[in-house]
C-alpha cells in the first residue's frame, strides 16, 4: 500500500511488516522529505465518509486535512422547486437538505397527519452504493420499534428518486437546544436515558447506528428525545459490502476509536454507547470532548488522547455524572458500558439518588493509561527495570524490616481512619435526631449534621483506599449510606412541618399561613427516599388535605340493597376543573356504607350504583378544614333511568294559585343535558327544548310537577328549605361577575330531599304551560331576596322578563 506524506506530497509505501504494526504506522518516516507522520489515520481516512468539521476562521486548508467526499451532483430539472405530491403525500414544506438527502414536510390524505419525507437527492446520478446506503437507512430504522426511534410508515420512489415516509417530529434537535442556551443538566441525562435505550433495542435487532450525534437526536415538545438517521447503520447480518475495513464511517467528534482508525469489523454496541457518551460530554461540557481544525487532528486524539475531564470545563457537573461520561469514553472496548440500557441504568440509578455502577478511575487507573499511550516510553522504562533486578532484589533482602514496618503503618492508619469514621456516623445520627427540636436552630442542625457526615466520609474513604475489601470498612461504608438516607428523610420531613405549622409570628405581626404546595414538595421528597416512612406519609396526606371521608346516610326505598360507591374529582382545591369523561365513575370507594375513604379536597361527583338499576350521581364537595363528613345517601335511589329523581304523587301549586293533585312522575336531576360537573345548556327556546326532550324519549315536565318536586310535600319556598340562604344556590350574580351559567350541582347544599339540583336557580327552566310560555326557578343574575318569587318554587315567572342566552330546562 502506498499512502501520501502529509508534508512533501511524495508517495510512501508501506511494507506488509509495517501494515501489520500499530506502532511502526503511528512513526512513518519520509524517504523525500524525512518527515515522520502518522500513517494510521491516512489509511482509515482513505475512502472516507466522514461528515466535516466546522470550517476554520481561516479560508486556507491545512494540507493534513482530508478532502471532502465528492456527492454526484442532482440532473438540474430536480428539485428547482419543491414537487407538490411525492406518491400519495402532499408537500408542504421543506424542511432540511443535506449532502445525500432532502426532507420534506408533506401530510397523508388517508390518514389525515403530517408525515416527514426524505429522498435520495442525488437522484438519477447517484452511484449504486448512494442508493443502497439509502435503501439500507429505511431498512435499518423499519426494523425497529421503539417510542425513541422516529418510525418509519412506508418507502416507495418518485421518478425513479427513491424515498422513505417518517413520523413528522415537532421538536428541536439536542444540538440546537444546546447551541440555544436551553440545555440543562436534567434535560441532557434525559435526552441520553431515551437515546441510550432506542440505541439497546437497536443492537437487540441487530443494528447499529454509527453515527449517533446530537444533531441526530431530536426532543418533543413533551422532552421525549427521538433518535434518527440511520443512514450509516449497519445490520450485525449483513456482509460489510458498502462500509468495508479500512473506511472511516461518521461525524469525526462523536467516533469511537475503532470507528476512527477505520476498523469497521469491530463496531458493535459499545462503538455507539461512545458516541452517545460524546453526546452528553457535549451537552455537559458545552463543546464535543475532542475538537480540531483538521479531520485528521481530531481522529489523532480520538485514538492516543484522553479526554479533558468535562468538570473542568463545567465544574457545576455532578461528580457521578462525570464518572457515567468518562465510561462511555473509554479507548478500550470492554472498559466501556457492555450495553446501551446499562448506560441508561446508570442514569436512572442517579436520577433516583442511588449509587451508581460506573466507578471513577483512580490514580493507578491513570497511570496504566499513561503507559498505554506512551508504549515505547513504557517499554523503555521495563527494559531499565529489567536490567535493575539485581538491584532491586538485594534492595528488597536489606529492607524487609523497612517494609514489615510500613506495612505495620498502613494496618494502624487503616485502623485510625476506619475509628474516625464510625466515630463520625455516630455524631452525625446524633446531629439528625436533633432536627425540628424546640430550642434547636434547624438549619444550622443541619449544616452541623452535613459537616460530621462529609468528615467521617473522607475518613472511610482513607480507609477504604488502604483496605478496600475489609468487612468492617463495608459495613460502615453501607451505615453511611443509610444515615443520608435518614438524614435526607428527617431534613424534608421537619420541612414539611415547618410549612404546615409554621411558628407564631412576633407580637403585632401579621400570622404566617401555611404554606400547603411546599409542605407537599418536601413531603413527597421524603417518600421518594423511603416509601415506607409512616411520618413522611402523614405529612403528605395533611398536605394534600387528605381526609377520611364516611358515607353512611340511610338509602330511602330499599336500604337492603348493595350500593356501589364511586368518586371523581373534577375540580381540585384550588379550584382548577380537572378534564373528565362524563362515562367515568371515577376511582371506587366501596359498598355502601363507607367508612374511612380518603380524598383530597375538591369537587367531586359521587356515583352509586345499584344492581338492576341505572346510575345515580350527587355532587361533593371536599374542604381542607371540613370536620365532618357530608351525608350524601339520603335520598332515593331507585330510578330506573341515568340521574333522574322519582316523585311521589301529591299536591302541588299551579301558576294561577291553586293546589292540583299530581301524579307519581320522574324527572332529571340536573338541568339538560343531566351532566353534574357540566355546564348545563342554555339560550333555547321552547320549541328548541321540546325538541331536545324528543330526542331523549323525554317530555317537558308541567308547571305543577316542576312545582311539586321543586317544593315536596312540604310546600317549601326554596328546594332547601322555608327560607333564604346566602351562598346556597347560583342566584344573584351580576353579568359583569358571570356570563355563563354554572356547572350542574355546584352548589350542594341547592338539592331537594329527592335529590333534584339547581331548582332555585342557574338557568331559567321551560316549563310546559301548554299555550303559555312559562320560565320556573329564575336565573343566576336574578335576586330572590325580593317580593319577586322567580328564584323559588314557584312557577309564576313571565318568559318575557327572562334573556333568551339564560334560558334552559330539564
Amino acid at each position: 500500500m502506498e499512502v501520501s506524506c502529509p508534508q512533501c506530497s511524495r508517495g510512501v509505501r508501506l511494507s506488509s511488516e509495517e501494515l501489520a504494526s500499530k506502532a511502526r504506522l503511528k512513526a512513518v518516516r519520509c524517504g523525500s522529505c524525512g518527515s515522520n507522520f502518522d500513517a494510521r489515520l491516512l489509511i482509515a481516512s482513505g475512502p472516507a465518509r466522514v461528515s466535516p468539521l466546522p470550517s476554520p476562521s481561516s479560508p486556507t486548508r491545512p494540507r493534513t486535512q482530508s478532502p471532502t467526499p465528492s456527492i454526484t451532483a442532482p440532473p438540474t430539472n430536480w428539485l428547482k422547486k419543491k414537487p407538490a405530491f411525492i406518491g400519495q403525500y402532499q408537500i408542504l414544506d421543506e424542511i432540511n437538505r443535506g449532502g445525500m438527502g432532502i426532507v420534506y414536510k408533506a401530510i397523508d390524505p388517508q390518514l389525515k397527519r403530517n408525515v416527514a419525507i426524505k429522498v435520495l437527492l442525488a437522484g438519477e446520478g447517484a452511484s449504486d452504493s448512494d442508493v443502497l446506503r439509502f435503501k439500507r437507512e429505511a431498512q435499518a430504522t423499519a426494523r425497529l420499534q421503539h417510542p425513541n426511534i422516529v418510525p418509519i410508515y412506508a418507502v416507495g420512489e418518485h421518478e425513479g428518486k427513491p424515498y422513505f415516509v417518517m413520523d413528522f417530529i415537532e421538536g428541536r434537535t439536542a444540538k440546537e437546544l444546546n447551541d440555544r442556551g436551553e440545555m440543562t443538566p436534567r434535560l441532557a441525562l434525559k435526552i441520553i436515558e431515551g437515546a441510550a435505550d432506542a440505541l439497546h433495542h437497536a443492537h437487540l435487532n441487530g443494528v447499529f447506528h454509527r453515527d449517533v450525534k446530537p444533531a441526530n437526536i431530536i426532543v418533543d415538545d413533551d422532552e421525549r428525545p427521538q433518535l434518527m438517521d440511520f443512514g450509516l447503520a449497519r445490520r450485525a447480518d449483513e456482509d460489510l459490502e458498502i462500509t468495508q475495513s479500512g473506511t472511516t464511517m461518521g461525524t469525526p467528534s462523536y467516533m469511537s476509536p475503532e470507528q476512527a482508525e477505520g476498523h469497521l469489523d469491530e463496531v458493535d454496541a459499545r462503538s455507539d454507547v461512545y458516541s452517545v457518551g460524546a453526546c452528553l460530554y457535549e451537552l455537559l461540557a458545552g463543546r464535543p470532548p475532542f475538537e480540531g481544525e483538521t479531520t485528521l487532528g481530531v481522529l489523532r486524539q480520538i485514538i492516543d488522547d484522553p479526554p479533558v475531564p468535562p468538570r473542568k470545563l463545567n465544574p457545576s457537573i455532578n461528580r457521578d455524572v462525570e464518572t457515567i461520561c468518562l465510561k462511555c469514553l473509554e479507548k478500550k472496548q470492554s472498559a466501556r458500558y457492555a450495553s446501551a440500557r446499562d448506560l441508561a441504568d446508570d442514569i436512572r440509578r442517579f436520577n433516583a439518588g442511588e449509587a451508581i455502577a460506573a466507578k471513577p478511575l483512580g490514580s493507578m487507573g491513570r497511570f496504566w493509561r499513561g503507559l498505554r499511550r506512551h508504549k515505547e516510553l513504557s517499554i523503555a522504562a521495563l527494559a531499565m527495570l529489567l536490567s535493575g533486578l539485581g538491584v532491586i532484589a538485594y534492595a528488597y533482602s536489606e529492607s524487609r524490616a523497612n517494609t514489615r514496618k510500613l506495612v505495620d503503618d498502613r494496618q494502624e492508619r487503616f485502623g485510625v481512619a476506619l475509628h474516625d469514621g464510625i466515630d463520625g456516623l455516630d455524631k452525625a445520627r446524633a446531629a439528625i435526631q436533633t432536627f425540628g427540636a424546640p430550642q434547636i436552630d434547624f438549619e444550622r442542625a443541619v449544616a452541623s449534621a452535613r459537616e460530621t457526615l462529609s468528615a467521617a466520609e473522607r475518613h472511610l474513604r482513607q480507609a477504604e483506599a488502604l483496605f478496600p475489601d475489609n468487612p468492617d470498612l463495608k459495613s460502615a461504608l453501607e451505615k453511611l449510606r443509610r444515615i443520608e438516607l435518614e438524614a435526607d428523610v428527617k431534613r424534608y420531613s421537619v420541612k414539611a412541618r415547618l410549612f404546615l405549622h409554621p411558628p407564631d409570628s412576633p407580637p403585632g405581626a401579621a400570622p404566617v399561613e401555611p404554606n400547603f404546595a411546599g409542605a407537599e414538595f418536601a413531603a413527597q421528597e421524603a417518600v421518594t427516599r423511603d416509601p415506607k416512612n409512616e411520618t413522611a406519609l402523614a405529612l403528605l396526606h395533611e398536605a394534600r388535605g387528605i381526609r377520611k371521608v364516611n358515607f353512611t346516610g340511610e338509602i330511602r326505598n330499599g336500604a337492603n340493597l348493595e350500593c356501589e360507591i364511586f368518586a371523581l374529582k373534577i375540580r381540585d382545591a384550588a379550584g382548577h376543573w380537572i378534564a373528565h369523561s362524563g362515562a367515568s365513575l371515577g376511582a371506587k370507594l366501596g359498598l355502601a356504607p363507607v367508612r374511612d375513604a380518603e380524598l383530597e379536597p375538591g369537587f367531586y361527583i359521587v356515583s352509586f350504583v345499584r344492581k338492576g338499576l341505572a346510575p345515580q350521581q350527587a355532587t361533593f364537595i371536599l374542604k381542607r378544614d371540613a370536620t365532618e363528613a357530608e351525608t350524601l345517601l339520603n335520598f332515593p335511589l331507585d330510578a330506573k333511568e341515568e340521574n333522574m329523581a322519582q316523585i311521589a304523587a301529591g299536591d302541588a301549586r299551579a301558576p294561577d294559585g291553586k293546589s292540583v293533585k299530581v301524579p307519581a312522575f320522574s324527572i332529571d336531576r340536573y338541568e339538560y343535558p343531566n351532566h353534574p360537573g357540566s355546564e348545563p345548556q342554555t339560550g333555547l327556546s321552547l320549541l328548541e327544548a321540546r325538541q331536545a326532550c324528543q330526542k331523549s324519549n323525554k317530555h317537558l315536565c308541567s308547571a305543577a310537577q316542576w312545582t311539586r318536586a321543586c317544593a315536596g310535600d312540604a310546600g317549601h319556598r326554596f328546594p332547601y328549605g322555608d327560607s333564604y340562604a346566602s351562598a346556597a344556590c347560583a342566584t344573584g350574580f351580576d353579568g359583569n361577575e358571570q356570563t355563563r351559567p354554572f356547572v350542574s350541582g355546584l352548589f350542594t347544599r341547592c338539592k331537594t330531599a329527592d335529590g333534584v339540583y339547581d331548582m332555585a336557580g342557574n338557568a331559567a327552566e321551560w316549563v310546559d304551560g301548554g299555550n303559555q310560555e312559562i320560565l320556573a326557578g329564575g336565573d343566576w343574575t336574578g335576586s330572590i331576596k325580593t317580593p319577586d318569587l322567580s328564584g323559588s318554587c314557584r312557577t309564576s315567572l313571565n318568559a318575557e322578563d327572562v334573556n333568551r342566552d339564560r334560558r334552559g330546562f330539564r
